[in-house]
């Protein structure tokens, strides 16, 4: 299968790693994770250039959306990379948002899964996985 790269902000990493547990159980083996003490940014290694490295590497990005994403600049560079370099772009709220609040380069372009509300995240994370 594919590598999967999860862009998210350090802040929702219980969010990401939850993501990231789904997708290894849908059978994306490959998914990269930042923090992942497996899989993830080795001690020592240089974390922006591993992340570029791994974000070139992915055939496609899921975008853990929330007010935090948003605010984060190292989030919106791996968006940039991933759109720049033509990867599938796969955006997740994760945190209630409201759909005004998103950047319209997100809602003019990509379906968004929402998972924010635990009595749709069967049916979001069933829309993800066609996605993918």
């Amino acid at each position: 299968m594919r590598r999967i790269f999860i862009s998210h902000s350090s802040l929702d990493e219980g969010a990401a790693f939850e993501i990231r547990d789904w997708l290894v159980t849908q059978g994306w083996a490959d998914v990269f994770l930042a923090h992942d003490p497996l899989k993830g940014i080795a001690p020592g290694e240089l974390f922006r250039e591993e992340l570029r490295k791994a974000g070139e590497n992915a055939a496609a990005v899921v975008l853990i959306i929330s007010p935090n994403w948003m605010n984060s600049s190292e989030c919106w560079l791996e968006y940039m990379l991933a759109r720049y370099l033509g990867k599938l772009i796969l955006p997740v709220i994760v945190a209630p948002t409201q759909h005004k609040d998103l950047p319209s380069v997100l809602t003019d372009v990509f379906q968004i899964a929402d998972i924010s509300d635990p009595a749709e995240k069967t049916t979001q994370l069933n829309r993800l996985r066609l996605g993918l």
